[in-house]
């Protein structure tokens, strides 16, 4: 009867530690998902699938940052790799160069060079591992496309 209730004791005891773990775990990984969010004209988006950054090799494009959700999609260029602010105003020669699409089912939409709102993007953090910060401005295609409460949390591609 002992060795029968021992049993039983180390199996809940077992159960325990998984769900425990399994639980804190989960919490991770939620944390460390990788995004691209916006709201875009009023409705919020999320680019949750095939999300990711490289970094370019020649060119004045030296970071990609791309995710979709399934129907839409958006792709930001940048001519840095480094902490600041990106503009689609700014010049080659000033650097931080920025450039914005977004392709929907109406069609593509990008910035340029619209001096009213142009598009903006700010790289938080940036490391070996992922890039993060936040974005804003207004898309120009069939239609215009305002992009608010822009902000991303992206993973280099290896």
């Amino acid at each position: 009867m002992l060795n029968c209730f021992s049993i039983k004791r180390n199996q809940i005891f077992i159960f325990c530690v998984i769900l425990t773990h399994f639980f804190a775990c989960k919490k991770d990984k939620i944390d460390d998902f990788p995004f691209i969010s916006a709201t875009i004209d009023g409705i919020q988006h999320s680019f949750t699938k095939d999300v990711g950054a490289s970094k370019g090799s020649q060119g004045s494009i030296q970071l990609f940052l791309i995710g979709n959700d399934g129907q839409d999609a958006i792709a930001f260029a940048l001519s840095d790799t480094t902490t600041g602010d990106y503009s689609e105003l700014n010049t080659p020669s000033q650097g931080k160069v920025l450039n914005v699409q977004l392709i929907t089912l109406q069609g593509l939409h990008r910035s340029v060079m619209d001096n009213t709102d142009p598009c903006k993007l700010t790289i938080t953090t940036i490391n070996s591992k992922y890039v993060e910060g936040y974005f804003n401005g207004t898309l120009v295609g069939q239609s215009t496309k305002k992009l608010t409460n822009g902000k991303f949390k992206v993973y280099f591609y290896y």
